[in-house]
């Protein structure tokens, strides 16, 4: 059978022609999957070093019947870069009728030091730009058909990038390395935390300020703020003190634990810091825990 013979409508954007085993080339148009747009590509979580994001696929199925639709594995590439940041597989049927329209979710994990170096300078021109590499199968009265996608586009990685800057400021990226002695004056002591910072990231974080909140034990002490500016920046962590000015008068317990040796006791320190802004984001939460 000839082409020509099983001519159909083109299909509009990218799109995806399974071809079975011993599937002839009408067979197979007759199974067609497109996409018609990606939904999303969003970060969902950050946890140490690792963010988990996901990329969402719209398709539309031009199957004569009810297809399933699984993503048997898949990559993505970031920014034009050689490589691949993230990866899967195996993920669960996706049920389709005849025109319909269905999200395929497709999660994975990225090693935020894999991000691209210049991913502030893009998401101020609006985004990164991405590719995937999406092998698929669909199941329907056809029998089991695969193949292939490859979405891409630019998109700004959605309101959960501000966990991906925060990683600097919490988790593994940020420790409490040790509290000076605390000074006593008229009717108040002053605690100086010193904090550390590692550059989990593959560009430089400014920060502008920073206010927080400190306790020990479980004891909270008091809120201050701080506006000397410091950078975590890759092959050059930071060390910050943080000053906290604490009115002896009601604070019983806290008090106490905050004039006594502080080895082996459990410093907080949590709060937000304002940054030069990477693309949308201009302030994110840190909390840095620590027993000495």
């Amino acid at each position: 059978m000839t082409s020509a013979a099983c001519d159909d409508a083109p299909v509009r954007g990218l799109a995806l022609v399974l071809l079975g085993v011993a599937a002839s080339a009408c067979l197979s148009a007759a199974a067609r999957v497109e996409v018609r747009s990606v939904d999303r590509l969003e970060v969902t979580s950050v946890d140490g070093r690792r963010a988990r994001v996901v990329l969402a696929v719209r398709l539309v199925s031009q199957s004569g019947g009810e297809a399933r639709v699984r993503a048997t594995s898949y990559e993505v590439s970031l920014a034009g870069r050689p490589g691949v940041v993230g990866s899967g597989a195996a993920r669960p049927d996706v049920h389709v009728a005849p025109g319909q329209e269905v999200v395929l979710p497709l999660p994975f994990e990225v090693d935020l030091a894999a991000l691209p170096p210049d991913l502030p300078a893009l998401l101020g021109r609006g985004g990164v730009p991405y590719r995937a590499r999406v092998k698929l199968s669909v199941t329907s009265a056809l029998g089991e058909l695969e193949g292939e996608i490859t979405p891409e586009g630019t998109a700004d990685l959605g309101p959960g990038f501000a966990m991906v800057v925060s990683g600097v400021f919490s988790g593994e990226g940020a420790r409490v390395v040790g509290v000076e002695p605390p000074a006593l004056d008229l009717g108040a002591i002053t605690l100086r935390v010193r904090v550390a910072f590692a550059p989990v990231l593959p560009f430089p974080v400014r920060v502008k300020a920073a206010s927080y909140s400190v306790a020990v034990d479980g004891h909270a002490l008091g809120r201050a703020e701080q506006s000397q500016p410091f950078e975590v920046a890759p092959g050059k962590p930071a060390e910050v003190v943080l000053p906290l000015r604490v009115p002896l008068l009601g604070l019983g317990e806290a008090a106490r634990a905050a004039l006594g040796a502080l080895a082996g006791h459990q410093v907080l320190v949590q709060g937000e810091v304002e940054i030069e802004p990477i693309g949308p984001i201009a302030r994110v939460p840190f909390r840095v825990e620590s027993r000495l």
